[in-house]
C-alpha cells in the first residue's frame, strides 16, 4: 500500500506543475510552463524524465533541454529526476554542467481521525481570501519550494492552478487568528497538502505539525486512503511531518541552473 501512495504522491507534483500550464514534449521529457509565470520556479519544470534516455548522450540530452527551455523564454533549467536508481553519466553531466542537485524528501501517512488539534481550515478561494494569502506570501523571505518569491506572481500561479481544478486553497486560523495557508490536491488514493506556509508569528508553536495532522482527517473524510506532501532537504519539514506520524516515501531530485 505504502508503495502504491508513493506513486501517486509522486504524480500529485507532476500534475501540480502541469495544472493550468502549457505543456511541450522534447525527447525524454516533458517541459510545463506556466504562461506568464516563467520567471517563477514553479512556473515553469522539466519532469517525467527518461533518465536512462537522458543519460545515453547525456551532455546532448542537456543541450537540447536548455535550447527548449530559451526558445519558451524560461530564465532558469529546473529538472526533477525521480528515478530511484542513479544514471551517474546524466548526474556527472548536470554537475559539470552547474546544475545544482537539491533533494525533495516524501512522507506519507494513513487516513486517520485528526479530533482535538486547535487549528481550523478554511476555505478560502474568494477575493479577500486571495488578497490575505497575497500579504501572507509577501512577509515570506522566499517561497515554499526555497526558491525566490514575487507574491502577486504566486497567487496569480495558485489561482490558476486552483482554476485548473487541481486544488483547493485554506487558510489556517489557529487562536481566532490567520496562522498560514495551505493547499490540498487529490490524487489517487491519496490527499497532497501542498504549499504550506506558516507566518512568522506562528512558527514553533505547532501550527505546521497540527496542519499535517488534520489533513489526514481531511483525507479520512474524503474516502481516501493517505495524505501526503514533500520537504526540502534541510527544512523543518524533515522534523515536523515524521512528528505528526508520516513515513518516508522516496526522494526526488531537483536540479537547477540558472540560464542568464
Amino acid at each position: 500500500m505504502t508503495e502504491c501512495w508513493s506513486r501517486d504522491l509522486l504524480e500529485s507534483d507532476r500534475r501540480y506543475f502541469e495544472a493550468g500550464a502549457e505543456l511541450v514534449p522534447i525527447p525524454g521529457a516533458v517541459i510545463a510552463v506556466l504562461p506568464g509565470a516563467a520567471n517563477l520556479a514553479a512556473g515553469s519544470v522539466v519532469q517525467r524524465i527518461d533518465a536512462e534516455a537522458a543519460a545515453a548522450d547525456a551532455e546532448a540530452w542537456i543541450s537540447l533541454v536548455e535550447e527548449a527551455l530559451r526558445d519558451l523564454g524560461v530564465p532558469r533549467a529546473r529538472l526533477y529526476l525521480d528515478d530511484p536508481h542513479p544514471h551517474p553519466a546524466l548526474d556527472a553531466a548536470l554537475r559539470a554542467r552547474g546544475y545544482r542537485p537539491r533533494a525533495e524528501h516524501g512522507f506519507t501517512k494513513a487516513a486517520a481521525s485528526s479530533e482535538g488539534f486547535e487549528i481550523e481550515l478554511v476555505p478560502a478561494d474568494d477575493e479577500r481570501s486571495w488578497s490575505v494569502r497575497r500579504e501572507l506570501m509577501d512577509r515570506q523571505n522566499r517561497g515554499v519550494d526555497g526558491h525566490p518569491i514575487d507574491a502577486d506572481l504566486w497567487i496569480e500561479l495558485e489561482r490558476r492552478k486552483h482554476a485548473a481544478g487541481y486544488m483547493r486553497p485554506y487558510l489556517i486560523r489557529a487562536g481566532g487568528r490567520i496562522a498560514g495557508a495551505v493547499c490540498a490536491a487529490r490524487c489517487g488514493a491519496l490527499l497532497r497538502m501542498k504549499n504550506l506556509v506558516v507566518d512568522a508569528d506562528f512558527r514553533r508553536r505547532g501550527v505546521a505539525t497540527a496542519t499535517a495532522i488534520r489533513f489526514a482527517g481531511i483525507a479520512r473524510e474524503e474516502g481516501l486512503e493517505a495524505t501526503g506532501c514533500y520537504a526540502l532537504a534541510g527544512e523543518p519539514g524533515l522534523v515536523i511531518y515524521p512528528r505528526a506520524g508520516y513515513g518516508a516515501a522516496g526522494v526526488q531530485t531537483e536540479w537547477v541552473r540558472e540560464l542568464g
